[in-house]
């Protein structure tokens, strides 16, 4: 591929796009930007072979495997804090019920009932990040820096 080509220049600006916007990406933490990053390295690592730098090639390669590795840890970790968050804040429905309790003399039925109420405001908030996180149908990737 001749890089001063018009399709040598619309690849190359395609390699700095994904660089860049995976980068701003992850800077706002958001793995998309691994994506992006590893649609990058593919297409580096096309450039390296046509060119003949092996070396090159192994870095991008190692950058791919990286970037698929780091969107695992991040899955990974992300389930842990999810599941640390639900925790507090059951935790804190718990510690608010027993103040209440103390503070009003509730029966244990309504003990019971406002245990529920805190449950279906929980599933409520829970459903609203589903809902807020979900990304835009108009562009394939919008510029939205939610933590995905």
């Amino acid at each position: 591929m001749d890089i001063f080509s018009l399709n040598g220049v619309l690849f190359q600006g395609a390699i700095l796009a994904t660089g860049i916007g995976g980068q701003i990406y992850v800077a706002h933490m958001n793995s998309r930007g691994f994506y992006l990053w590893m649609l990058n390295n593919l297409m580096l690592i096309t450039v390296s072979i046509s060119f003949g730098s092996y070396g090159m090639l192994g870095l991008y390669a190692f950058f791919l495997l990286m970037s698929g590795y780091s969107l695992t840890k991040w899955a990974e970790q992300r389930k842990i804090r999810e599941a640390e968050q639900a925790k507090l804040a059951e935790l804190l429905v718990i510690a608010q019920t027993f103040v209440n309790v103390n503070e009003h003399n509730l029966t244990s039925s309504d003990v019971v009932s406002s245990i529920k109420r805190a449950e279906e405001i929980l599933m409520l908030e829970q459903l609203a990040k589903v809902k807020s996180a979900t990304p835009s149908r108009r562009f394939p990737f919008s510029l939205r820096f939610s933590k995905a």
